[in-house]
């Protein structure tokens, strides 16, 4: 579904084949009516989640030091570096789950960091 040729045809259609009411998928729904069971066509649409909780306990908890904790981030001034240290202990040894919050953060610094501060240590790490 990702294939830019499927993304522009599908991109093009008039939107009555795309949308009826409030259902969504229209023409996907139509195409897939002899292939896939009632129930798959007519359910409600389902979120894609990841498991970005446990990778920023884990593989990727040096995302947090890189960029929520980095002296950059800290000179700021934005944020209580007390309170976010808080929130990623309690993150980490699982008494509350923080991700919503430390996601936000991990993306606002690379925000910063691409449009404000124009760093390309984020194009050089891809």
């Amino acid at each position: 579904f990702l294939d830019h040729e499927l993304v522009e045809f599908v991109a093009a259609l008039p939107l009555g084949l795309k949308l009826r009411g409030t259902g969504t998928k229209r023409v996907l729904r139509m195409a897939m009516e002899d292939k896939l069971p009632k129930e798959i066509l007519s359910r409600k649409k389902l979120g894609f989640p990841t498991p970005v909780g446990r990778w920023l306990r884990e593989e990727q908890s040096y995302l947090i030091e890189r960029y929520i904790l980095s002296t950059r981030a800290r000179n700021r001034g934005l944020f209580n570096f007390s309170y976010i240290e808080q929130l990623i202990s309690q993150h980490r040894n699982g008494h509350v789950d923080h991700t919503e919050r430390l996601w936000a953060l991990l993306n606002l610094e690379i925000w910063f960091r691409t449009c404000i501060d124009k760093t390309t240590e984020l194009k050089a790490a891809l």
